[in-house]
């Protein structure tokens, strides 16, 4: 399946790709390729017919012509989409890491567990960014494009700030406590 020149399409493709390698990248009955212009995610058939998502990165042609070298134009659109929630999971994930070095622990959970799942979805977050990032600074030698206003940029830069912050607290953690809490808080543990 090869995404449409529509942003918003694209944009869907990439989360589905984000999602399924999120849970099935360990498996091993799965692979996970780089090839030179496309990401996969692909499963033998051999247990069930589940698709194949692949997301085109780069411009080109459909009809078996050859590629060009520039990578596509983020749309505006998307840009400010994504700037916009890298902003907010970064500003999350700040949070929970001067949470977590004042006290030894998390956020908490929150009403029907909603601070915990934006914590996490933070982390998540953060990390897809951060990995876009790379992924892109290495294709193409220069890292997200600014966005409209500068918020695409922002997002980066704050995103790998979030990054740094979070290596920071994990030192100080095990340093100053002596553990690393669970993701999930379990009954009795140092964090319920």
């Amino acid at each position: 399946m090869v995404a449409t020149t529509n942003g918003r399409q694209r944009a869907a493709y990439a989360l589905m790709l984000i999602i399924a390698s999120t849970t099935h990248i360990f498996s091993p009955t799965y692979s996970f390729s780089l090839a030179s212009s496309r990401v996969s995610i692909a499963r033998p058939p051999s247990r069930s017919l589940r698709p194949i998502i692949a997301v085109r990165l780069r411009g080109g042609t459909n009809d078996g012509g050859t590629e060009s070298s520039t990578p596509a134009s983020m749309v505006d659109s998307d840009a400010i989409l994504l700037g916009t929630v890298g902003m907010l999971a970064s500003s999350i994930m700040l949070y929970s890491e001067s949470v977590l070095l004042r006290t030894g622990c998390g956020l908490p959970a929150g009403p029907y567990g909603l601070f915990g799942a934006a914590e996490g979805l933070s982390y998540l977050g953060v990390l897809v960014l951060v990995g876009l990032s790379l992924f892109t600074k290495i294709r193409t030698g220069t890292g997200l494009p600014p966005g409209p206003g500068g918020i695409l940029g922002a997002a980066e830069g704050v995103s790998y700030l979030a990054l740094l912050a979070g290596m920071v607290v994990l030192f100080a953690q095990v340093t100053n406590y002596g553990y690393i809490p669970n993701a999930i808080p379990t009954e009795g543990g140092m964090c319920s």
